[in-house]
């Protein structure tokens, strides 16, 4: 038998739906909000046009994974969770863009949407991207 904990509640397999499509983030729809909120000319319209991007790639690169976990075969009894957010403390949350339960193990998949050759540097620790010659340094996933 393999049992769930979700908000203090233990569920058998099969007792909710746990492998639920994956929501667009709510934050794509506030930035385009914002945008038309502003005037055509102001200096903010660039970023906030590349944050709607980027959380849209980051969309498609967790879509993406998710029809490949659906083509996966796994053990009989397993549970996929997408998009938690659990807080820590007072101030502090974490977020796991999709969780995978099976009675032997547990896996977390960060997802990441990056074009380019990548590489993971140790010191200091961050991710590298070459594209088009171009290097661009982001923090450790």
């Amino acid at each position: 038998m393999f049992y769930i904990l979700l908000g203090g509640i233990f569920y058998k397999k099969g007792e909710i739906n746990i492998d639920q499509p994956r929501s667009i983030p709510k934050t794509i729809e506030v930035y385009k909000r914002s945008i038309h909120r502003l005037s055509t000319q102001h200096p903010l319209i660039p970023h906030i046009e590349n944050r709607i991007y980027s959380l849209k790639a980051g969309y498609a690169g967790e879509t993406y994974v998710d029809n490949f976990l659906k083509q996966s075969p796994f053990s009989k009894h397993y549970s996929i969770l997408k998009d938690l957010h659990f807080s820590i403390s007072d101030s502090i949350y974490l977020q796991i863009d999709t969780m995978i339960l099976t009675p032997k193990y547990l896996a977390i998949l960060e997802v990441k949407n990056i074009r380019g050759k990548i590489s993971f540097q140790r010191n200091p620790e961050q991710l590298i991207r070459e594209i088009d010659d171009q290097i661009t340094a982001f923090k450790c996933p």
